[in-house]
This record gives C-alpha cells, structure tokens and sequence, in this order.
C-alpha cells in the first residue's frame, strides 16, 4: 500500500542560508532516511525519500525545508472487503469504509511510531494500490540423457547420422514448449560409447513477484502510477529465495518432459543473473 509522506526538518545551515546543493542534499536525505528506516521497519514499513517531488522551502522560511519520503506497507483486505464490479470482471475495488479503517490506521501508526523525532506537516494517501513486477530471470545449464540405439533405429532413421538428429530433434521438440532454448548439442557424427548425450540449455522465463517480495526504492520512492521506466530509475529487486524456487521447477521440468526413451540421469539448470530491472508492472488493485 502505498502512501506519500512529506515531513518538515530543519535542514542544517549553510554559508548564505541557500537551499543545499544536490550532492549534500542527497546526503543529507539519506541519512534522514536511515533515521525513519529504523523507527518504521520493525513495523514493516519501507521507507524512501521522494526523488520525484524534491525538497522545497516551508512557508519562504530560510532554513526551513520540506522533505518528502513515501512510504509503503502492504495490507491484505478480507473477502468482504472486496467489491467485483459484474460477473467476469478482472479487476475489483476495495469498499470505501474498509479502506478508509486501514488509512487512518496507518496514519495512527506512522505518527505514534515517530512520535517527537521528526515532525510530520503533511499525511496524504496518494494512492492506494497492489503491483505485480515481472522480471525477465535468466538461467543456463546442461542435462545428460541415456538412450540406446539398436541396430533397427539405426537402419529405419537411414544411418547414424539421421538416427542422431532425429533423436536430438525430438529432445528440442520436447522441452521448448516450456520455454527451454537448447544450446549445443552432442556430435552427430558417431553414437556415444556409453549411451550418454549431454545437452546445453537456456531459459529466460518472465516471472512476476509481488509488492511484498520485491525490495529498493524503485517500489516505494515513486508514486503507485508510476512507469516502468520510473521504477528502473530508482532501482528495484526481488528475494533471491524465490529464484532457488524457480531454479528447482526447471529441473523438475525436465525430467517429466523428456522423450520416453531418453532417461535423464543428470541435469544442471542454475540462475546466472537478470537486467536488474523490472520488464512490466501491473496493477492488482483498481481503486
């Protein structure tokens, strides 16, 4: 749940009483943002200072300034809570006094927490909303199957050649409907010694997470309409758990979409990084 807080902080004075440059304010914000961090996390609460909005002078007061932060929390609403405009619709409101309970009580809980450290001129909920941000994840590896050609394969394919690359062939046709791109694969040339045929593979899956498993400012230091290209600037990521959830789907993927008579006896798939950005943005919640 996102929500827009600007509070008053007399900024430390500097020579001639000018609004601070961008590299000190930067700084100063910074470790303004450290302060509420440890105040509002152990209630959940992730904090970042408001790039977009900037610091601005309170009242034409010479050392005297506003410092926006955002701050964000997610809550989950109850079934009654919810509102499905007509059958088949995908998108769904909250009701208007469930959400009006939980903004009050975030406020309640934003000013008690802070209490006397900081002093909160302005509470506003700009926008009450549940994103979903996709990632484009990339994994590679390699997987070995066992599969014996009888003397009978070898003349219905017309030879080892054919018999090979139509093996292969249906390997590829097999796994890439999943999304699977096989990399390399084993020399047509003459049959393994041991029956064994190692492939190369990549994968990069688009996977969405949730408000509550993505991490960075780019979540929180911009408003909940926000772009893509908004987000990228101020930086995002994702739990790195729920990569290792990914990485042992592909496997299992694997050995329940083999050919039958290829017997997979090993395979490596593993996370080998991501652009850092997230690749779309959608909204869960219309309010």
């Amino acid at each position: 749940m996102l929500s827009r807080i600007i509070r008053q902080w007399v900024a430390q004075k500097k020579k001639g009483g000018i609004l601070p440059d961008e590299e000190w304010e930067e700084e100063f914000c910074n470790s303004v943002n450290l302060q509420l961090e440890a105040l509002l996390e152990p209630l959940d609460y992730q904090i970042a200072f408001d790039k977009k909005t900037g610091i601005r002078s309170f009242e034409k007061q010479q050392l005297s300034y506003l410092i926006p932060f955002l701050a964000s929390k997610v809550h989950e609403f109850k079934a009654k809570d919810i509102i499905i405009p007509k059958p088949g619709y995908s998108g769904f409101k909250v009701e208007d006094r469930a959400l009006s309970s939980v903004q009050e009580t975030l406020a309640q809980d934003i000013r008690d927490t802070l209490g006397t450290n900081v002093v909160i001129h302005e509470l506003v909920f700009s926008m009450v909303t549940s994103r979903s941000f996709v990632f484009e994840i990339y994994y590679e590896g390699s997987f070995r199957v066992k599969r014996e050609f009888s003397d009978e394969d070898i003349e219905s394919e017309g030879g080892v050649r054919d018999a090979l690359e139509s093996f292969f062939d249906e390997i590829v046709s097999a796994i890439e409907p999943f999304g699977f791109e096989v990399t390399s694969t084993p020399s047509r040339r003459q049959r393994s010694r041991n029956n064994e045929y190692l492939f190369g593979v990549y994968y990069a899956p688009c996977i969405g997470f949730s408000e509550s498993d993505v991490q960075g400012e780019g979540c929180y230091a911009i408003r909940g309409d926000a772009s893509t290209d908004e987000v990228n600037e101020h930086g995002i990521d994702f739990e790195d758990t729920l990569v290792d959830e990914t990485n042992a789907l592909l496997n299992s993927i694997l050995n329940e979409n083999l050919p039958p008579n290829a017997n997979l006896i090993f395979s490596k798939i593993s996370y080998v990084g991501d652009p850092e950005e997230a690749f779309e943005i959608y909204d869960e919640l219309i309010c």
